[in-house]
């Protein structure tokens, strides 16, 4: 077969030449159109986003509009469909979401990390409300056999498409066994390039991932990806194999899109455009099954989810949002202490404008939204957060005053603080930052579960502030700087 840069270079020459052996090539040629309609990572989005940008319907009726103008098009999903979104997709466990996308008619999904986190049973229903098959060749029986179809074959506008799934899994044992193996990707390739024209790899993998499985499977053509919420604008030409990646970001924020002309006879791309294109409310319109399909489930399991608590001029970052949440937790749970770690427990800001109940729960990360109670001394607490307090899932604090300093070899150190270390603390936080990053420093752990989640004491605890006008951000921001004042300006 040719290279992609020999086909390209013969296209161009042709072109050039003109006359005769212009209509004498066409003649031996023949070449179809593709458009490859891509998203990925929508954790959950599923309701019209904030500040007028993304959601599920608007997501839905570009994907419709586009659909009324061309008949050659192939719309793919590469994963992570669940969490970390929305209140009324967390309430239905993925049912809402899934559904939503077998209205809006997806030719292949593979399932990402956050879809596989239980297991066969409830992705096996989550495949049964997307009405068809999920494309993953990874995801295997204990015998070693794949649990779901490996691969398609489409056959769009002339041009037969072969599509491979893979996912990854970075959650543990509790889930379904995986191969992450290179060759389960290359088996596969050799199986059907032999009968397609072009090869997609539908994967749930990114950036220097893809690379890697490019090398492993130089026959696939094009990757379609997810996991790292990149936007590629135009598509990007992996290294060594001079493949394709194409990539649209997270959220329900963005389509992607890839055009394709393919030659028949080579079964070989001669030419590719690819942009990302922004759901922006003020130019897609939503699509009215879709919009209804979210609008009644929210009316049924969680009205008071748009219900407004609170305003911002800005954005509040994540840094804000976990500082607000220890505050939240302390005053929760009557404790000396609260601690919030933004990475770990908080996953999105919340919005400028309004902020309703719906944007509170969706700043959390459902996995943390079990909180417990922990007695721990002062020395074990400076411990912990001298340890985590210059990296990325910096933890915050509320109850103490704490001042760091970079020390001569770059590590952070207390400079000041009112924290005793001989005194022992009750504190609260989220389960998850107990169990993975706390619990490891605390000697002799009393450990108590609540019954009040992360999102419930942050609600209250907003709705419980009196800021007369005042920005919820201004507010945030200010407890941000309080916890880390030096201690007379902190009194």
């Amino acid at each position: 077969m040719f290279s992609r840069s020999v086909v390209l270079l013969r296209s161009m020459l042709l072109l050039g030449m003109g006359g005769l052996l212009c209509s004498w090539t066409m003649a031996l040629a023949e070449e179809r159109t593709v458009l490859i309609l891509h998203t990925n990572d929508f954790h959950d989005h599923v309701r019209p986003g904030y500040g007028g940008q993304g959601g599920l319907p608007y997501v839905a009726g570009y994907i419709s509009g586009v659909r009324e103008t061309r008949d050659d098009i192939l719309l793919l999903d590469a994963g992570d469909v669940r969490e970390k979104g929305d209140w009324v997709a967390h309430l239905t466990e993925g049912e809402l979401m899934f559904r939503a996308m077998g209205v809006i008619g997806y030719d292949a999904v593979v399932p990402g990390n956050h879809d596989v986190n239980d297991p066969f049973p409830h992705l096996d229903q989550c495949e049964e409300w997307l009405g068809q098959p999920f494309i993953c060749a990874n995801i295997i029986n204990p015998d070693g056999s794949p649990r779901y179809l490996p691969s398609r074959i489409f056959e769009v506008n002339g041009v037969r498409i072969g599509v491979i799934g893979l996912t990854r899994n970075d959650k543990g044992e509790a889930i379904p066994p995986m191969d992450f193996s290179e060759r389960v990707l290359a088996e596969e390739a050799a199986k059907l390039k032999d009968d397609t024209h072009i090869l997609v790899a539908l994967v749930h993998e990114g950036g220097m991932d893809a690379v890697r499985l490019s090398r492993a499977a130089p026959e696939i053509d094009i990757f379609v990806t997810g996991h790292t919420h990149q936007t590629t604008p135009k598509p990007m030409v992996l290294e060594d194999t001079d493949t394709l990646m194409v990539q649209a970001g997270a959220n329900a924020l963005f389509v992607g899109r890839l055009e394709l002309t393919v030659d028949i006879e080579s079964g070989q791309i001669v030419s590719y455009e690819g942009e990302i294109v922004p759901m922006d409310h003020a130019s897609v319109t939503p699509d009215p099954v879709v919009l209804a399909m979210v609008e009644e489930a929210e009316a049924e399991l969680c009205p008071e989810a748009s219900v407004v608590i609170a305003r911002s001029d800005r954005q509040i970052g994540m840094a804000e949002v976990a500082q607000l949440a220890a505050e939240a937790l302390r005053e929760a749970h009557g404790t000396d202490l609260g601690l919030c770690m933004a990475d770990r427990v908080i996953r999105n800001n919340m919005p400028e404008g309004e902020i309703d109940i719906n944007a509170v729960f969706r700043s959390i990360t459902p996995p943390a939204l079990d909180t417990v109670t922990v007695e721990v001394t002062g020395a074990e607490l400076l411990a912990y957060l001298t340890e985590y307090y210059g990296t990325w899932e910096r933890p915050h604090w509320s109850g103490a005053n704490i001042v760091f300093e970079r020390g001569p070899d770059r590590a952070h150190r207390v400079a000041s603080t009112d924290i005793d270390p001989e005194r022992t603390y009750r504190a609260a936080i989220t389960a998850r930052e107990w169990e993975a990053r706390l619990s490891p420093f605390v000697a002799n752990p009393r450990v108590e579960p609540q019954a009040i989640t992360t999102d419930l004491a942050l609600r209250r605890y907003i709705k419980g502030l009196e800021l007369d006008g005042e920005p919820l951000c201004e507010h945030a921001s200010l407890m941000l700087e309080a916890a880390t004042a030096p201690l007379a300006e902190a009194r």
